[in-house]
């Protein structure tokens, strides 16, 4: 039930059942909290994509990962900021899909932010600051750039002094070391071009379009997140309005096109981008570190922390870790400090431990192996027995060949195979309830730079870049400089070289106030030329006065080949002769006084005696 009112004191009984979470199809349903649905709706399936490097190259490609559903359609209600309540809006919500094909569940109403137009600050500071932002941007990708073109040598060195003095020599000499921080910085240049185009989309904004990427951004607001860690974005879309069902494609270029019809009848289209790069967060395990990063590409670096405490009476090899997002919070008592241990724990992948023995029998809480153990079992220590992880309740020796387990029964086959255990996944909990973390985090994953001996101190994971999430994007306004026709204009830069010993072409987009005014002006001292406009009336032709010629000279070569003569001709009077084309005594082209076609002076036809365009061609055989 989603809606209800609950009466008399009752109260709702935390539970882990997976109460309507049954196999096959399942079907649920949504409203919009103020609005109603007006036209037919759209969806499209899509995947997000996001940057990555292959090989030993710099280069960034990408690659897609998380599917998602997109859902479009026109609403009814109140206006967004600016807009006219006679408009249906177009209302757009992204779902996450899980591994089993099943979508995000969002609220039975969901609230839609507006998404429009985003504020442009302008100021002088926030300017500075935002091209701050993008020069550092793109000096931490020049620099990964520069360490990550360095891995072919370095393995190529590792090779050769492998074979003359061993594995040994190379690892005490730092060649692997050197080899992993090259191949961090590689897997980081995805993550670094992704923040110099949050930083160049950031200053498109603050400078009002004149500076930045060539994009204004749009982001998606995160509407809800499910138990399983499944968001739903959603906005009311402010730019957008139709009276007819939309559209949605997934493009090749990386975008999903939402098309829809105007009021007017135009054809519109928007863009909602799939590439995504998820919000990253870094703690240091002695000279290495780890790299949380969040599962969810909609989740901001500002969203969600990690901490990681000591665990209070354990050992001190075992710590607590902490993940929050928002109002989420798992917590994983009794973790390994060993940088891959507790990676593996929050990612849900622990390794396959030792094999401990084979089960002969089991009575209650008590197995027997087929063989006596070759190791000790500590009392607290972990083993995977009959498909769980048990604790040890009583110490078990080496050489024995039984051993206790505390809490219920055990059940496993005689034959069945117990390992030693990394963690117990009962340790963990989650602040929502029904969330299952056997899986790992919902909310981060754990990449590890480093050795294996690594060993994770207290602290607090700190910012590491925070991504970019689900957003419209389009083609930022404004790009043009604007000049005020009399003391503004823009000169080149120091010993910029605009002269030239042959043909050029002058090109230039303008929206001019006034019908004349230079554009551009090159005054080098080798041959000087420039653009501009002059207020005159519009011609499609060249006018001729009675004595005016053009003269081709000797670059028009005739003779032994088949040519056509076209022409538009409109006199300026009849009864006149006019001469259009001439090679001298042996072809004349025009129209003689006669108002005759003259065609080499033996050929004609019938003239018009009128001011009226004529269209006639002349073919001359070789």
């Amino acid at each position: 039930m989603r809606d209800g009112t609950v009466h008399n004191g009752a109260v709702w009984a935390a539970s882990d059942a997976p109460v309507g979470d049954g196999p096959g199809l399942s079907r649920d349903v949504f409203g919009f909290a103020g609005r109603a649905v007006s036209t037919g709706l759209a969806a499209v399936v899509y995947a997000q994509q996001e940057p990555a490097t292959s090989g030993y190259g710099t280069a960034v490609g990408h690659e897609k990962r998380q599917t998602r559903v997109l859902v479009a359609c026109g609403t009814s209600g109140p206006a967004p900021t600016g807009g006219s309540a006679n408009r249906s809006y177009l209302a757009a919500v992204d779902f996450a899909v899980a591994r089993d094909g099943r979508l995000a569940t969002a609220p039975s109403l969901v609230a839609l932010t507006e998404a429009g137009k985003p504020t442009m600050v302008g100021d002088a500071a926030a300017v500075a600051a935002a091209q701050a932002a993008v020069d550092a941007a793109r000096a931490s990708l020049d620099k990964d750039r520069q360490v990550a073109a360095q891995i072919p040598q370095t393995q190529a060195n590792i090779g050769y002094w492998e074979g003359m003095f061993g594995y040994a020599y190379v690892s005490f000499s730092g060649w692997y070391r050197q080899l992993q921080e090259q191949q961090a910085a590689q897997q980081r240049l995805g993550a670094r071009q992704a923040a110099l185009d949050t930083a160049e989309d950031a200053l498109v904004t603050v400078s009002g379009g004149t500076r930045g990427g060539g994009d204004t951004v749009v982001a998606m607001p995160v509407v809800s997140t499910d138990r399983q860690g499944l968001t739903v974005c959603g906005a009311l879309l402010a730019f957008a309005w139709t009276e007819d069902a939309p559209f949605l494609l997934d493009g090749t270029g990386g975008d999903v096109v939402l098309y829809f019809r105007g009021g007017a009848g135009q054809f519109f289209s928007a863009y909602y981008s799939t590439l995504v790069t998820r919000a990253t967060r870094s703690l240091g395990a002695g000279a290495d570190r780890l790299e949380f990063v969040a599962r969810d590409t909609a989740t901001r670096a500002k969203d969600f922390t990690v901490r990681v405490a000591a665990d209070a009476g354990s050992a001190a090899d075992l710590c607590t870790v902490t993940v929050t997002c928002g109002s989420r919070t798992e917590t994983y008592l009794r973790v390994p400090r060993a940088a891959a241990s507790l990676a593996a724990v929050l990612n849900g992948n622990p390794p396959t431990g030792t094999l401990l023995g084979i089960v002969l029998s089991v009575k209650d809480r008590l197995v027997e192996l087929t063989a006596p153990l070759s190791a000790p079992l500590a009392v607290g220590s972990l083993v995977l027995v009959g498909g769980r992880v048990r604790k040890i309740d009583a110490a078990a020796p080496a050489g024995a060949t039984t051993f206790t387990v505390a809490g219920d029964p055990v059940t496993a086959a005689a034959g069945s195979q117990v390992t030693a255990a990394l963690y117990d996944y009962a340790d963990a909990t989650a602040g929502v309830t029904g969330t299952d973390l056997s899986s790992g985090s919902r909310i981060v994953a754990v990449t590890r730079v480093g050795s294996t001996a690594a060993v994770v101190a207290d602290g607090d994971a700190k910012d590491a870049g925070d991504g970019v999430g689900p957003h419209w994007r389009g083609h930022a306004p404004g790009r043009a400089p604007a000049f005020d026709g009399t003391t503004q204009y823009l000169t080149a830069v120091n010993g910029a070289d605009f002269g030239t010993d042959g043909d050029l072409t002058l090109e230039a987009w303008l929206n001019p106030a006034s019908a004349t005014g230079t554009v551009l002006r090159a005054a080098g001292p080798a041959t000087p030329y420039g653009l501009a406009l002059r207020g005159t009336t519009l011609s499609s032709g060249i006018s001729f006065e009675e004595d005016n010629v053009i003269e081709c000279g000797d670059r028009l070569t005739l003779t032994g080949i088949s040519f056509s003569i076209e022409m538009w001709v409109f006199r300026q009077a009849v009864n006149r002769e006019d001469l259009v084309f001439s090679t001298g005594l042996s072809l004349l082209v025009g129209i003689d006084s006669s108002n005759r076609f003259l065609f080499g002076g033996d050929f004609g036809t019938p003239g018009r005696a009128d001011l009226d365009y004529a269209v006639t061609t002349a073919t001359v055989p070789a």
